[in-house]
């Protein structure tokens, strides 16, 4: 993972903060320039430990439009892409000029509910909300298909995933009766905050026609990615993807410890549980404590786990090895 690569100790000591703006580590590609929200170019270095780079040079360019991004690879100015949009990527396995690249992912998509907002602490309105969620319309409508429905915060390929966790089955009516027991029969206004991307803006708009039919009235509130992550706590609502590792420690320690980065949890019970899990080495012993933690965080309703996504990449012909 990127967080735990190796980097020059010295340019951390002297460039400070700066340090991401012009680092410097041992990977096969050396940072050449960072122009914020339009590109980052990396050149090969040649010295590699690992043998010479096949690539002079590679561009990653920002472009928060879906739209415009999948034209700039359909002109050829882009040369490999993320596809997210069925309809585009049935177009494209018919091109003999693409290759197409997928594999089962190990991120769960999911909406966040942030328990510091009311009434998001109580409960009921929770599991109120997961229940008010098709999220067999997003993982077949949105995605076409290009999902499985999550468990919970764990993938599949994640080591202890359980797939024993409770669930919250699309039901409008028992809905409606958790929100009037407790206390909201009348409803709500929440926004649901996402980062300018379709993978979270479409199944934003489902969410908002779902709990539209409960009584509830969302707004949603699209923007970049960098200011999301920064302020996503602040929405009582919030549509993401959490997970790229095939053990369960940096997830559960990211999102659900006090500790994390992006946690918003409340739940000392559940933070020590965390805790605990991350410094056990037997392995019996932590197969059994994330079973917990995710139970926990299930029971809890904490948030509301939707789909794991497939991973899909469309590149021309002249890219290769990907």
């Amino acid at each position: 993972a990127s967080y735990t690569s190796i980097v020059s100790e010295k340019s951390v000591k002297e460039k400070g903060d700066k340090f991401g703006q012009d680092p410097i580590g041992t990977g096969p590609f050396q940072f050449e320039r960072w122009r914020p929200q339009q590109e980052t170019v990396m050149n090969a270095f040649d010295d590699y430990w690992g043998g010479k780079p096949k690539i002079a040079q590679f561009v990653y360019v920002v472009i928060p439009d879906s739209t415009t991004a999948y034209t700039a690879f359909e002109s050829g100015d882009v040369d490999l892409i993320q596809v997210s949009d069925p309809d585009r990527l049935k177009k494209y396995k018919q091109n003999a000029n693409l290759t197409i690249a997928e594999t089962a992912s190990l991120s769960t998509r999911f909406l966040g509910m942030v328990p510091k907002h009311a009434p998001l602490d109580n409960l009921k309105v929770r599991q109120a909300i997961s229940h008010a969620i098709n999220r067999k319309d997003i993982s077949e409508g949105v995605s076409g298909g290009m999902s499985v429905l999550a468990k919970g915060p764990l993938a599949p390929g994640v080591k202890y995933f359980d797939p024993n966790l409770t669930q919250y089955a699309y039901d409008s009516a028992k809905a409606k009766q958790l929100l009037a027991d407790a206390g909201f029969g009348s409803g709500f206004k929440v926004t649901i905050a996402a980062p300018n991307n379709e993978r979270f803006t479409k199944p934003a708009v489902v969410i908002q026609e779902n709990l539209k039919a409960v009584g509830i009235q969302a707004e949603i509130k699209t923007m970049e990615t960098q200011a999301f992550l920064v302020g996503f706590r602040d929405y009582p609502l919030y549509v993401l993807a959490i997970s790229w590792d095939p053990i369960p420690d940096p997830t559960l320690l990211v999102g659900y410890s006090s500790r994390g980065p992006m946690s918003k949890s409340a739940d000392a019970q559940l933070d020590q549980m965390i805790m605990t899990a991350s410094v056990t080495l037997d392995d019996g012993k932590r197969k059994d404590l994330f079973s917990q933690i995710q139970k926990r965080i299930t029971d809890e309703a904490l948030d509301v786990f939707i789909d794991n996504e497939s991973f899909v990449y469309a590149m021309s012909k002249r890219v290769k090895g990907f």
